[in-house]
């Protein structure tokens, strides 16, 4: 007798999809109906602006902020092709820094507008999350708490309200968000179009940051939490162009990271491999617990002291190891939701993981390193709390809203210590755990915050303390001589600030600033040669330092080789054409020459930029006598007259 063909019983059929639906049902956290008819979109956008709501009256911090947009060149020039086929300092993200130069082309030097435009990013960021987790879950009250936790968390302020640290990380997200949005529109449609566009925008998404590169594997776990097959022929197929893309933007990090830009500061204590793994264990861990309890934020997480690692930090790699260890056993059980956000987390943090492990950075750890993994602890959170429903005297809905409300709170505080350089590394200072804060990594901290407060507020004295206590933590970090140096130069003690150039070079033989400064001394001295030959290798070092190129030009001019020194001007003018002193200063030397059109022309374009300065009218005056055009050198001398030129 044939057996009977079980696969087509329909009691079988409706036996297994009971069975389906009880596995669904375990995974899926019971809500209530009316939850569904709150805001929770909009309650996350108004929560993230107040949290907010003071970043508009920060400034620019001297922590990034001046090398890569201030006072980087392709930016203020929006000099794109530059910024797609060169790296710069070290790293390739030029679609980020292209929009950066956009915003300064439309709005200039405002860090008013510039912060405006980085929320504005964070906002439209904090929607592209409900979405996903909307589609993810079916659920718009999780989609919207976990919106909520990534708009206002006190974590994600770095990410936000440091403008070198948005102009990367909140553009790369964007993308990134854009396209695991559309994988799941393709997921639901089965509209290949949205794959393409997904693919699309993870080339965007790398062309911001190389962090993108990870995306292959998070949408492998949207494909486990969506119940698929993830190593079926077509959902690997599927892959394909993502991992060809990673495999690419792999390849460019490493190339940018060898490319010899940057800056080498001196990194104190080598630590051994098991450190640096042990370091990487506590990183991870650390982000986890204050995702949950935002406690002792900083901007700069330092290591410890050589031979004193705390003994928590040992504690690290257990609570790493029971988080792995979770989520084999919720594969195990089939608790997606508990699976899925905790590879959500640990994907997203590999790279950074990896990184400290093969080379040790400037901090312990960083918040913009879990802008986008953050996201997995959120939902994690949020998923528990509502699976405690039963246990709890009121809807869990409330707690949550609670919590938010804290981070919000947390959140404002933070964005207030963002203010400006001096802020920030105040609060850096205040929160090492050293009572004599005799830790050298703390050299950076004491050097920008003394750099600030020379250049903003102009006080010298506190500057200067700063330096000395940036050199007393660590004697081998050569800004600190540099800048104690600068305040020597600048106030003539010419003996003292060469001897603090030197120890910069002693250190740093390629450093370009005490090169470029060295320079400007010898060349007062009327050591010309020796003046070129520090100024040349400044030049060397870093092809963007505009003022070793004007240090240069001043050297060469007194040394009477004006066509020379036009050169060296004409390089400072294509990498920051608009700046007045510069074409004046190469109009005298085409005067000097006898190119009295081309030193007019300088003239010119100095005055359209600076009409108030006498000088320059001074130099045109003469130009234009020299040309026998005495009419046109009278109303010039007469306007410089009465500007005090």
């Amino acid at each position: 007798m044939a057996k009977k063909n079980t696969n087509n019983d329909p009691k079988n059929k409706k036996g297994s999809k009971k069975k389906s639906n009880k596995k669904a049902l375990k995974n899926k956290p019971k809500i209530a109906a009316a939850s569904s008819n709150i805001p929770w979109l909009p309650i996350a956008i108004v929560g993230t602006i107040l949290a907010y709501v003071m970043v508009f009256g920060n400034d620019f911090v001297n922590y990034d902020d001046d090398i890569y947009i201030t006072e980087n060149p392709l930016i203020q020039n929006l000099e794109i092709g530059n910024l797609f086929s060169n790296f710069y300092f070290s790293q390739y993200s030029p679609l980020a820094m292209s929009i950066m130069g956009i915003e300064f082309k439309l709005f200039g030097n405002n860090p008013a507008v510039i912060h405006g435009i980085s929320l504005l990013i964070h906002l439209i960021n904090v929607a592209l999350v409900f979405f996903i987790f909307k589609r993810l879950t079916k659920e718009v009250i999780i989609a919207g708490l976990v919106a909520l936790f990534f708009g206002v968390h006190p974590m994600q302020v770095e990410s936000v309200a440091w403008l070198s640290g948005s102009m990367k990380i909140g553009t790369y997200a964007l993308f990134f968000f854009l396209a695991i949005l559309n994988y799941l529109k393709y997921l639901g449609e089965q509209n290949k179009s949205k794959l393409l566009l997904s693919v699309l925008f993870m080339l965007l998404a790398c062309l911001c940051k190389e962090q993108a590169v990870v995306l292959p594997i998070v949408l492998m776990a949207i494909d486990y939490f969506k119940h698929r097959n993830v190593f079926s022929a077509k959902v690997i197929t599927e892959k394909a162009p993502y991992f060809i893309l990673a495999l690419i933007f792999g390849v460019v990090t490493l190339m940018a990271s060898k490319s010899g830009q940057g800056d080498n500061e001196f990194i104190p204590i080598h630590w051994s491999m098991a450190e640096r793994i042990l370091f990487a264990f506590h990183a991870s861990a650390m982000y986890v617990v204050k995702l949950v309890f935002p406690f002792d934020l900083s901007a700069f997480y330092t290591y410890p002291r050589q031979g004193e690692i705390p003994a928590y930090f040992y504690l690290s790699p257990l609570l790493i190891l029971g988080m792995l260890g979770a989520m084999f056993y919720s594969f195990k059980k089939d608790y997606k939701w508990l699976a899925f956000g905790l590879l959500f987390f640990f994907i997203n943090i590999a790279l950074t993981g990896l990184v400290s492990i093969m080379g040790v950075r400037d901090v312990i750890m960083a918040d913009r390193y879990i802008y986008v993994g953050c996201l997995g602890v959120f939902f994690i959170l949020v998923y528990a709390i509502f699976n405690l429903k039963n246990k709890l005297s009121f809807p869990a809905q409330y707690l949550l809203l609670a919590i938010g409300i804290v981070y919000t709170a947390l959140g404002f505080s933070r964005v207030g210590k963002w203010q400006d350089s001096v802020s920030i590394f105040t609060d850096v200072i205040k929160k090492e755990s050293y009572a004599d804060k005799a830790n050298p990594y703390l050299a950076l901290p004491y050097n920008n915050r003394g750099v600030e407060l020379k250049n903003k507020y102009k006080k010298l004295d506190e500057g200067m303390r700063d330096f000395e206590s940036a050199i007393k933590s660590n004697a081998s970090y050569a800004s600190g001589y540099l800048n104690r140096g600068n305040i020597f130069f600048n106030s003539n003690q010419d003996e003292k600030a060469m001897k603090d150039y030197n120890k910069v070079l002693e250190l740093e033989p390629n450093n370009d600033k005490a090169l470029s400064a060295r320079g400007a001394i010898y060349g007062k001295r009327g050591q010309f040669d020796l003046a070129l030959k520090d100024l040349t290798a400044a030049i060397e070092a870093d092809e963007y330092f505009l003022d070793a190129y004007s240090n240069k030009a001043l050297v060469l001019m007194y040394m009477n080789k004006h066509a020379d020194a036009i050169k060296s001007l004409d390089k400072y003018l294509q990498l920051k054409p608009r700046t007045a002193s510069i074409h004046d200063l190469r109009g005298v030397c085409y005067a000097t020459i006898g190119n009295l059109d081309k030193a007019l022309q300088d003239y010119n374009v100095a005055i359209s930029l600076e009409p108030n300065q006498g000088a320059y009218y001074k130099n045109r005056a003469k130009a234009y006598r020299a040309k026998g055009q005495g009419e046109q050198a009278l109303v010039d001398e007469q306007k410089a007259k009465s500007l005090g030129g």
